[in-house]
């Protein structure tokens, strides 16, 4: 199973996760939802027991939610992270293009 967050990390995940033919591919769809990846992991852990769970979440979504990890380790979850960090506000910088505004932002310090 493979969860995802939403922001960059849903566009590099659309782009570069190969699914076999019997695999489906869902998301939020960048519908304003904030960091669900981790959460989705667990359901999906729930629900399949002996399923491998793998998350792909940006910087962004681990920052707000990671706290849910203690979650899945007090479970004793078969759970994978995948962390991309990006150093600008991707998703946000998507958005203003596609709307022809300004990109406005500022950097994030590096980790």
């Amino acid at each position: 199973m493979i969860s995802l967050d939403c922001g960059a990390n849903t566009h590099f995940a659309a782009r570069r996760i190969r699914l076999r033919a019997n695999q489906r591919f869902t998301g939020t769809g960048m519908l304003a939802s904030i960091a669900p990846g981790v959460p989705f992991a667990l359901a999906g852990q729930l629900a399949y027991p002996g399923r491998q769970s793998i998350t792909v979440v940006g910087d962004g979504g681990f920052a707000m939610l990671m706290a849910e990890l203690t979650r899945a380790i007090a479970a004793k979850f078969r759970k994978a992270q995948i962390l991309l960090k990006f150093d600008f506000r991707e998703a946000v910088i998507l958005q203003q293009n596609d709307l022809d505004r300004q990109v406005v932002g500022h950097r994030v310090a590096e980790i």
